[in-house]
């Protein structure tokens, strides 16, 4: 009975130094297909990567070429509205709040109107272990397209005119 009491008493005493040992498992590095990093254009270029998971390919890729296109517009605006801060202090004419409705409506015309010179530069599909589709996506645009567009709009002219 006695060494039944001290057993039991150095049982949990026992099953707590018993830990179980962790792997630890050095950093890995993930290798992102269609990853922006692989650009060679530098500067010249704004590129916009996504990535969509489906149990349908077709949507996969939809919702990838939909989520990069997204970012490129956001990008693309900002860009613009950069290069249309310089035309600010020319607002001589115009009222700031007209200057400004003018500015956001042109710059919302370029953008819609430069997404079309965007190009698919990657497009990679994978099936996950778990049966689902995962698209990746890599869109390009030349800064230089955007400059071209800036140029072509009224409004942008008038500015420069100034």
């Amino acid at each position: 009975m006695r060494c039944l009491l001290i057993i039991l008493s150095l049982l949990p005493v026992l099953l707590s130094s018993c830990k179980t040992q962790q792997n630890t498992i050095a950093e890995k590095e993930l290798i992102v297909p269609c990853d922006c990093m692989e650009n060679k254009n530098g500067n010249e270029i704004i590129c916009v990567s996504a990535v969509s998971e489906s149990k349908d390919q077709m949507l996969s890729k939809r919702i990838a070429l939909s989520d990069a296109r997204i970012e490129l517009a956001a990008l693309t605006k900002t860009y613009i509205l950069n290069i249309s801060n310089r035309f600010s202090d020319s607002k001589n004419t115009d009222t700031a709040e007209s200057f400004e409705i003018k500015r956001q409506e042109a710059t919302r015309q370029v953008t819609d109107i430069t997404l079309t010179d965007m190009s698919i530069t990657c497009e990679k599909v994978m099936v996950t272990k778990s049966g689902t589709y995962k698209t990746y996506v890599r869109i390009e645009m030349s800064k230089k397209a955007i400059d071209n567009r800036i140029q072509e709009n009224t409004f942008f002219k008038t500015l420069s005119t100034l």
